[in-house]
């Protein structure tokens, strides 16, 4: 994957016992330390979060539920809407942000749309219609494909680069860096200091 690295041998992700990966994010050790979540909750987290994720071609709703079927052979095994899943999704989103793949992948998420609108509709005109949308979006990712060439893209992976996530995240919190979002730090302290007048 992506991000993080699936275990071949147990189906999900690695454990990081130095805790300089994914672990050395608060939100993802918050997620892994909740009772009865643990490294199979961080592992739907990766499956739905990743760019790379063998049930991308899901829909957005679909993910989580699809990501649970795999880890727990149940699809609801874990409340998806709980606080710690729902920041260990965010987090994983700014970790793994690349502009290209970002790009890559809203491609992707609006082809498979259409493509469910085409499965649904009645009519061959509706489908006619339909079709010729779709053209007109493969025409977008035949571009994209001939511009970016996402093959090298992948190989900047953290993964494949050994990147220790806790450095990522460093970058995310350093005011300096390209990843640090000044609109959603700013959301985040005034609503703890309103939680803290709250106390």
């Amino acid at each position: 994957m992506y991000l993080i690295e699936i275990d071949p041998i147990t189906g999900l992700i690695k454990d990081d016992e130095v805790l300089d990966g994914w672990k050395a994010i608060p939100s993802f050790l918050a997620l892994f330390e909740k009772e009865g979540y643990g490294i199979k909750a961080m592992t739907c987290v990766a499956l739905v979060m990743d760019y790379t994720s063998i049930i991308k071609n899901y829909s957005e709703k679909e993910r989580p539920i699809k990501a649970m079927e795999i880890v727990f052979d149940n699809r609801k095994a874990l409340n998806w809407n709980c606080d710690e899943i729902q920041l260990a999704c965010i987090n994983y989103k700014e970790l793994q942000y690349n502009p290209t793949l970002e790009e890559k992948s809203l491609l992707e998420e609006l082809r498979i749309s259409k493509l469910n609108e085409i499965k649904n509709v009645k009519t061959s005109f509706e489908k006619t219609t339909l079709l010729r949308e779709l053209g007109s979006i493969n025409d977008l990712v035949k571009s994209f494909e001939a511009k970016n060439g996402t093959a090298n893209t992948f190989n900047e992976s953290p993964v494949r680069n050994g990147y220790v996530l806790s450095r990522l995240e460093i970058k995310i919190l350093d005011q300096k860096s390209f990843y640090y979002d000044r609109k959603k730090r700013k959301a985040e302290e005034r609503r703890a200091k309103e939680s803290d007048s709250d106390k």
